[in-house]
């Protein structure tokens, strides 16, 4: 299987035009369903005024697709990774848990054109839950001595423009103040995880903003996509067979429910890659959702962390402000291989982002 580590799913049709067999049994099942209503349709109409002949054509030309998808869906289909669930004895521990905190950086409509900073990207910190409690408190008492009080908000942006509590006297305090936080992040105890799309070369594959039958067509939950597919695998290898918790930052309610339904399509129909029972597994069967204002210190930590990857993404050849920690934090898969498990660029980009070096 190809890893879907280093490329991107493949599009719904291969250069002869021929379907993928697992996007042609979507199809197959919609274009069915569709039949169906086609056919009750005509008979609604014919007791209407009895000329069926625009029903008809339709019904013919969803017959002919159905006969084209049934060839493609019967191909032979390539195994999705299947998760070797554990049989835990009788009275085992139960087992560990991780929680991975979301945030994001960019705005995630697909559109390049006069968008200032044309990447999006969704972050994700990785906390052991028995060390939670911990990392609130060393997190709370780095703010206490360096903001003035455990209770304070960090924002990204405030930290970016120097403004509000990162606000000095002195271009030296503010560095200082700078330089405390990136060795606060390095101290911190977590991995990091990301998924993003980088707009402008996006559009330029991509102009209908539609990949193929297996990623979603917005932005945000294309990044969810690769960032849960990530989580899972962290989970299984480098957490040991854990069971991992999703904490996102609420954006509104309808957008909150965007989100878990995507999740929830996961642990439904899986990835291209991943089969749906490991996402099953391997998570809880929900999202959890704060607000920015309950002062949450895992949502912080991943809000500061997702401008530099996006930066990074935007100027490969710079070195944003606390990259090089960020960059320490990176999930490697266990193959020492960050660029592929612990940060996912859409599309593929020509330059590895961790090391600098172009890709051949």
């Amino acid at each position: 299987m190809s890893d879907p580590t280093t490329q991107a799913a493949p599009g719904t049709t291969d250069e002869a035009g021929k379907m993928h067999p697992r996007a042609a049994r979507f199809k197959l099942a919609l274009a069915q369903d569709y039949l169906a209503h086609l056919e009750f349709a005509r008979r609604a109409k014919f007791h209407l005024d009895g000329d069926t002949t625009a029903v008809d054509a339709e019904i013919a030309g969803t017959q002919i697709a159905i006969q084209r998808y049934s060839g493609w869906a019967g191909e032979r289909l390539e195994a999705r990774r299947q998760v070797p669930v554990t049989r835990r004895p009788e009275g085992a521990a139960p087992r560990p848990e991780y929680w991975l905190f979301l945030d994001e950086c960019g705005v995630h409509p697909m559109i390049a054109a006069g968008d200032p900073f044309p990447v999006f990207c969704l972050c994700g910190i990785i906390v052991n839950r028995d060390h939670f409690a911990a990392f609130d408190r060393r997190w709370r008492t780095w703010k206490a001595h360096n903001l003035g009080s455990a209770l304070v908000e960090v924002h990204e942006p405030n930290v970016r423009k120097r403004s509000k509590e990162f606000h000095r006297d002195s271009r030296q305090q503010e560095q200082g103040l700078i330089d405390a936080l990136s060795r606060e992040l390095s101290d911190l105890d977590f991995v990091c995880i990301a998924g993003a799309i980088d707009k402008r070369s996006f559009a330029a594959l991509h102009p209908s903003g539609r990949v193929d039958d297996f990623l979603p067509t917005s932005g945000y939950l294309m990044c969810v996509d690769f960032v849960i597919e990530r989580f899972v695998h962290f989970l299984y290898h480098a957490g040991r067979d854990a069971q991992g918790l999703v904490v996102a930052e609420s954006r509104g309610l309808r957008e909150d429910a965007e989100v878990h339904a995507e999740f929830l399509r996961l642990q439904v129909e899986g990835t291209q890659w991943n089969s749906e029972k490991w996402f099953r597994y391997q998570l809880r069967p929900y999202i959890e959702f704060e607000r920015k204002d309950r002062n949450h210190s895992g949502l912080q930590i991943a809000d500061l962390v997702a401008r530099p990857i996006a930066e990074r993404i935007l100027r490969p050849t710079t070195s944003p402000e606390r990259w090089e920690v960020i960059k320490s934090k990176l999930y490697d898969g266990g193959q020492g291989r960050p660029e592929s498990y612990g940060l996912k660029v859409f599309p593929t980009p020509r330059r590895n982002l961790v090391t600098g070096e172009m890709l051949t």
